[in-house]
């Protein structure tokens, strides 16, 4: 019954004018999206047992003590006194005496361990057995608020209101915010924004893929979802440079009640009309590469690849099934892992490298990937 009754004497433990997080609710909150809600909270009640009493809350509590702090402070100095005096006597002993030192080198690190041990007393024990007490916070609350209201909107609810209250019983504060959602928007038109013919060719031709449709919910997560897609089509296609940053995202709410448009844009890089994609040039396969070795080596050009070697200990034609480039082709992102998978199973080598070399010279539109599989 000891958390019991300390829990009626805060006022020994909490600062004058704070207040423990005793209870945190989210009311009008859809009931399949409340666990999230949850998590974006910057504050929540300490950890309970049986729903009832915090234990670890009181561990610290009751344990973090101006007479224990010392306590551990007084053990510091000693052990430390120790430590420079078994220090001294390992330096005036006879380097000849390995017996003697062992001990003494062996003693001085149990004493390391024991200064160790009280200097971070606190720390480890929030890692294991204590839980500071959660104290109100209004800065946190407002960034709580604000998180809530970002997520809503991000799943569709464009014109929610959310508030919260504060009640304090004595040291103890009772949090509950309110949501005021009204009614989720869904999306009545999609509109691609490309620049790019060839890459407008390439999402036109996609379209079925898309994760985006009308009719459905707006929904900020399927709208990322799908800017990775388009990230992923586009670099499966020869944009080896392509990023997810030249994908943007315009609303427009305005044309009807609970409906958005949604229009998907393909930004052109900087200074240029259109993004430069890439073919695959010349592969060069180093079976036994060595770093920082200057050796020369053999180069033996088999079904267009470049073998560089003073002694091909793996034949070239076992090699060539395990390698998904080919000179000539679109670059696709998938080629990468593949082969870097596929060479990883002959359990041959430590490691594969894959790198690439990038030659624009005289290409206004496009590039040529030199592939080095090392």
């Amino acid at each position: 019954m000891l958390f019991v009754s300390q829990g009626c004497n805060l006022n020994k433990y909490i600062p004058a004018g704070k207040y423990i997080v005793e209870d945190v609710r989210i009311k009008g909150a859809p009931r399949d999206e409340r666990e999230e809600l949850y998590s974006l909270l910057k504050q929540s009640t300490n950890k309970k047992v049986f729903g009832i009493l915090k234990l670890d809350m009181w561990n610290y509590l009751l344990t973090d003590t101006k007479k224990r702090r010392q306590r551990w402070a007084d053990k510091s100095v000693k052990y430390n006194k120790e430590l420079v005096a078994k220090q001294a006597e390992l330096a005036k002993t006879d380097t000849s005496d390995k017996k003697a030192r062992a001990k003494i080198d062996a003693r001085i690190t149990k004493i390391e361990e024991r200064i160790k041990r009280f200097d971070y007393r606190e720390e480890d024990l929030l890692k294991t057995e204590w839980e500071k007490p959660v104290l109100l916070d209004s800065s946190l609350l407002k960034n709580s608020m604000i998180q809530l209201k970002s997520y809503m909107f991000s799943k569709g609810y464009f014109f929610d209101t959310v508030t919260y209250k504060v009640k304090t019983i004595g040291k103890k504060a009772y949090i509950s915010f309110s949501m005021y959602l009204g009614q989720v928007f869904y999306i009545h038109k999609i509109d691609y924004h490309i620049f790019d013919k060839r890459i407008a060719d390439i999402v036109s031709n996609d379209s079925a893929d898309r994760l985006i449709k009308t009719g459905q919910n707006y929904d900020g997560d399927n709208i990322n979802a799908e800017r990775n897609r388009l990230t992923l089509l586009l670099r499966e296609n020869g944009y080896y440079n392509f990023r997810r940053d030249y994908i943007y995202c315009d609303l427009d709410s305005s044309n009807r009640s609970n409906t958005v448009d949604v229009a998907i844009g393909i930004a052109n890089p900087t200074a240029r009309t259109r993004h430069r994609f890439y073919k695959i040039g010349n592969i060069y396969v180093e079976p036994e590469y060595i770093k920082n070795d200057t050796a020369i080596k053999d180069t033996v050009l088999y079904k267009g690849l470049y073998f560089i070697s003073r002694d091909l200990r793996i034949r070239p034609s076992i090699l060539d099934d395990y390698i998904f480039f080919n000179s000539g082709d679109i670059y696709k992102a998938r080629d990468y892992q593949s082969t870097i998978n596929r060479l990883s199973q002959l359990g041959s080598y430590k490691f594969v490298d894959i790198q690439y070399q990038v030659d624009t010279v005289a290409r206004p539109d496009t590039g040529i990937l030199n592939v080095f599989i090392k």
